[in-house]
């Protein structure tokens, strides 16, 4: 069954089974070990749980967790010409054809694949600090085209590690391509460090820039949101054998 926000397991149980205290075969038959937030949140308490295990509501909607392909909400056919002529060899392999009479191909869709990457690049700058701190594990990092804070020229990315010649970053966005024409200068937005970079090593590669827009990030406040939705959707059990089922557990705990 579909739970609404707010509706309590006991209250549930009361009215299914006209016993609040059959509450725990509720949780028994969804495999339910916290009993608040194992159980589907409302908005506000979500709210509240997400500000309790990350701080803040802003941060985990913007730190990435992971990408995942975005084939199910995309329903564009292409042309066969257009496969053949436009689409780059990385992006050939996001379609699967669509064949007519004869075995002849008429359309290209998107490939129905689930796929996910923990990141989407993996990069190294050489670095030169502006004072003597280092950036922290895991915080956000801007990384900007000189002192210039507007977009395009803004990046970003995620503190994998650092020492005092190098940071490494993950989850790439924007421009970030550090040369002896490009100075970028690094700001990590918790620590407050500040480094400049005019070299950089591309390390892992999981979503090339043309692969880019078969991908979407998902934050953790977005997969924290999916699992709360996933509990929406609960089990009981029938009303004839709850009693029998329940006495019969009770029964095995007590030998």
């Amino acid at each position: 069954m579909e739970l609404h926000a707010g509706l309590r397991p006991d209250v549930l149980a009361d009215a299914y089974y006209q016993d609040a205290e059959q509450d725990w075969t509720v949780y028994l038959a969804n495999q339910i070990v916290d009993p608040y937030y194992g159980w589907y949140l409302s908005e506000e308490e979500f709210n509240s749980f997400i500000i309790d295990k990350y701080t803040d509501l802003d941060e985990p909607k913007r730190k990435i967790k992971f990408y995942r392909n975005n084939w199910a909400s995309d329903d564009t056919e292409i042309t066969p010409s257009f496969y053949e002529n436009t689409l780059s060899l990385d992006q050939k392999q996001y379609y699967s054809p669509v064949f007519a009479t004869g075995a002849k191909i008429t359309a290209y869709v998107r490939k129905a694949a689930d796929w996910t990457t923990n990141t989407n690049k993996i990069f190294q700058y050489t670095i030169t600090y502006n004072g003597n701190s280092s950036f922290i594990e895991g915080e956000l990092i801007q990384i900007k085209s000189g002192n210039s804070i507007q977009y395009p020229n803004d990046g970003a990315g995620e503190v994998v590690c650092s020492n005092t010649t190098a940071l490494i970053i993950q989850h790439i966005s924007g421009n970030t391509i550090a040369n002896s024409t490009w100075t970028k200068t690094l700001v990590g937005e918790t620590s407050n460090t500040t480094a400049i970079s005019t070299e950089y090593l591309v390390l892992k590669e999981n979503i090339s820039n043309a692969e880019a827009i078969f991908w979407n990030a998902v934050s953790w406040y977005d997969w924290e949101l999916e699992q709360n939705e996933q509990k929406k959707h609960v089990y009981v059990l029938n009303p004839d054998v709850i009693r029998d089922v329940s006495n019969n557990i009770r029964k095995k705990i007590q030998e």
